[in-house]
């Protein structure tokens, strides 16, 4: 007598003829899981919360709250310690970041913050003023050129025409005496020779309003200006003090003549004494959360000397859409001192001498000025940290946890990285040669997938990753195909499943399915999950699924939900260790946990190998070993489908006769977990 005995169930290898596989191997594998071997139907899903009707895309467990999104959004949690649950996202306009209290109990994001910072986008304003009212202080003014009408004219200019920064004839009034610019000395009076570029005529300026140089040849006058006084010179500049302190010099009477010169007066000018400081200054903004915006453009520089107090306007967060600013922070540069830098100036100091730095947003001006010193503050603090601290891309998508604190994301064929643990600066990048379809984390290394080959940017740098090529032709057909996993980075391209581990690849399902097979099934659809060391990926918008245990077992399970119930999304909770998906089923939206039922399970089916015989049979009989239950039971005979009853287990029941068959299958359908399949020709082939 002969029969067929099937125990230690497996999955599926499609590629593979039903009739060159093993007895215990499936055609069919759907919905159960044999990892011990045993038919086991997976547990049907565990509805967990209802999302209504609104379209849904993603769902995120924030807390102790769900959250959803009716686009395809990528989610990180905050690597900083006590930010209340702050996570950060893109795909939704701009990169966001919120937490438990901005976002609310709901399901949809109450409130959120743009992540990074819009800088400034004007300077400041500077003006100048006494410290003390008993100081000697006198007016001032600053000539320089007007250097965009200056490039206006010099742009419209024909071709070998000359346009000159100061012209013969262009005259400086300061006060009551005039002085006229000339290509030569005539001479006469107030005359200064223009000489050979700007800066020879402003230093010629200055040396005829001090009467210093060489009278007669840079320029003519008879004697220095008797109410004032050129100091400070540059290439571009040359400012003016009037010698009388307080009230008398508070008048000074300013005037140019020529088309590119400008004359800027400040009241209560320079100190009239040793030149102190040659200033400059930024601001940056400050969020609810400290975070830090990248500096305004910096402002004018100017001569401060002793006495002299510099008073900052025009501070503005206009430009900061999607921040709460609560505080500006003003840095200084003194440009006279070698290798400066901006440094923080305290806005005021507390009772204890402690400085304070943060000026509150209420506040429109700030003073720098040590009253006790008669000087600015000379106590600075910290240099900027945030020169280069750019926001991220408004477009920035595909956002992971890198390493170390950092963030990473992409736009196009450009890798954007942030600072190790500044998740709103963004002050890295680099391009691969093609775009780039997702981000993916193995092993401290980012694997870029692209519509070619994968890249590996690794280092502890940010600054200064190594950018190197994978030797691996396979295109990424989806970005949420693409999973992380503890073995690799894992994606859908055109031939399979890829795995990427450092430079190292392979195609995972290069012997499950031909290529033909897998495009079949629509792989740019995959919804990609790495649960429990097993992959799992649904197709967007279907109730199917492919379940694959790359570690132990070269073989597929198919998943196929209940009619009319489709998946769009999930997420796995590492905390209770259970993967959540998204689904639709009759107009509305839910979070559904997989395999989790406490009572009821997916209808699994298995059906076996043909089974090719050594002689024509007819199989009598056929016994089912398992729990306590019952099963469809189906059998094929050459391929016809001969048979079908619902049996009950651990009973032998009796299978048709009338008809010989050479090939026979055998095929189970239900809830119930099986151990072993037996059919035979006699009680005897089937009672063991």
């Amino acid at each position: 007598m002969s029969g067929i005995n099937i125990r230690d169930f497996s999955g599926r290898v499609p590629r593979r003829s039903s009739k060159l596989i093993p007895p215990n191997q499936a055609q069919v594998a759907t919905n159960c899981d044999l990892q011990r071997g045993k038919f086991s139907p997976f547990k049907a899903l565990n509805q967990i919360a209802g999302l209504g009707s609104a379209t849904a895309r993603t769902i995120y467990k924030h807390g102790d709250y769900w959250r959803k999104w009716a686009g395809y959004i990528d989610v990180v949690p905050s690597e900083i310690v006590e930010s209340d649950d702050r996570i950060f996202y893109t795909g939704d306009g701009y990169p966001k970041q919120t937490n438990t209290t901005l976002a609310g109990t709901g399901t949809s994001i109450a409130a959120s913050r743009r992540l990074g910072i819009v800088p400034p986008e004007s300077p400041l304003t500077i003006s100048l003023g006494r410290i003390s009212a008993e100081g000697g202080v006198a007016s001032g003014a600053t000539l320089s050129i007007d250097t965009d009408a200056y490039d206006e004219a010099r742009d419209a200019a024909e071709e070998g025409e000359t346009v000159s920064a100061i012209s013969d004839g262009d005259t400086v009034t300061l006060g009551t005496k005039t002085y006229t610019f000339r290509t030569a000395l005539t001479p006469a009076e107030g005359e200064v020779l223009i000489g050979g570029s700007t800066a020879a005529a402003f230093d010629n300026l200055k040396s005829a309003v001090n009467h210093e140089g060489t009278p007669g040849v840079d320029y003519y006058c008879t004697a220095a200006h008797s109410a004032i006084e050129a100091t400070i010179n540059r290439d571009s500049s040359q400012r003016f003090v009037a010698r009388s302190p307080g009230e008398a010099g508070d008048n000074l009477a300013t005037a140019v003549g020529g088309e590119f010169l400008l004359i800027t007066n400040f009241e209560d000018g320079a100190d009239y004494g040793d030149h102190f400081d040659t200033v400059s200054y930024y601001y940056t903004l400050v969020t609810e959360f400290g975070e830090e915006s990248s500096p305004s453009p910096a402002s004018a520089v100017i001569d401060v000397r002793n006495n002299e107090k510099v008073t900052l306007t025009g501070f503005t967060t206009v430009g900061a859409t999607g921040s709460t600013i609560t505080h500006y922070r003003v840095y200084r540069l003194s440009t006279g001192t070698d290798g400066a830098e901006y440094q923080l100036v305290p806005y005021y100091y507390d009772g204890d001498g402690q400085a304070v730095y943060d000026m509150p947003v209420s506040s429109t001006s700030f003073v720098d000025a040590d009253e006790d010193e008669m000087t600015l503050y000379q106590r600075l603090g910290e240099t900027c940290p945030s020169e280069e601290w750019f926001q991220p891309p408004d477009n920035l998508e595909g956002l992971v946890q890198f390493q170390n604190g950092v963030l990473a994301g992409f736009v196009g064929k450009r890798v954007h990285v942030s600072e190790p643990l500044y998740p709103y600066a963004w002050p890295y990048d680099m391009t691969v040669a093609h775009d780039i379809v997702a981000l993916g984390v193995y092993n401290n290394a980012l694997i870029v997938a692209t519509t070619a080959s994968p890249y590996m940017l690794r280092g502890s740098d940010p600054a200064s990753l190594d950018q190197t090529v994978i030797d691996c032709e396979q295109a990424c057909l989806s970005k949420r195909g693409l999973v992380s996993t503890n073995v690799g980075v894992i994606y859908p391209s055109p031939d399979g499943l890829v795995l990427v581990n450092g430079l190292q690849w392979d195609i995972l399902t290069k012997n499950l399915y031909t290529r033909e097979q897998w495009l079949a099934l629509g792989p740019e659809k995959l919804i990609s999950f790495y649960y429990n060391d097993r992959y799992l990926g649904f197709f967007e918008g279907t109730g199917n699924g492919i379940l694959i245990n790359f570690k132990e077992q070269q073989q597929v399970i198919d998943i196929t939900l209940p009619s009319g119930r489709t998946v769009y999304g999930g997420f796995i909770d590492a905390e209770d260790d259970t993967l959540y998906l998204l689904t639709y089923a009759g107009g509305r939206y839910y979070i559904d946990a997989w395999n989790s039922h406490a009572t009821s399970k997916l209808t699994a089916d298995w059906r076996s190998s043909i089974a090719s015989l050594n002689k024509y049979v007819n199989f009598a009989c056929g016994m089912i070993v398992g729990d306590s239950g019952s099963v469809t039971f189906k059998l094929y005979a050459d391929g016809v489908l001969k048979h079908t009853a619902t049996v009950q287990t651990n009973a032998m029941f009796r299978l048709p006769s009338g008809f010989l068959y050479r090939e026979c299958e055998v095929e189970i359908i239900g809830t119930t977990q099986i151990d072993i399949v037996m059919v035979g020709e006699a009680p005897e082939d089937v009672a063991g």
